[in-house]
């Protein structure tokens, strides 16, 4: 199983810092989430940057058991 962390505004959404997903890829994952969390989460990952592993990712890549996803959206301040 991978390891999504939401940070920010998913954190809230989610209300839970993590989910553990039995998915192949990041897509499949960002799927899963999506379907369970609904339109608010879809909205706000879809300006949400995405690392595995401390790397940038693409959706595509295949997810080993152990990754982490970070699901960072944007931040703003001042």
């Amino acid at each position: 199983m991978a390891r999504l962390r939401f940070f920010g505004p998913l954190r809230d959404v989610t209300k839970t810092a993590s989910l553990d997903v039995d998915a192949s890829t990041v897509d499949d994952a960002l799927s899963l989430a999506a379907h369970l969390y609904g339109e608010d989460f879809t909205r706000i990952l879809a300006r949400s940057r995405v690392w595995v592993n401390g790397e940038p990712s693409e959706g595509r890549r295949p997810l080993a058991p152990g990754d982490e996803v970070a699901l960072l959206p944007p931040v703003s301040g001042g």
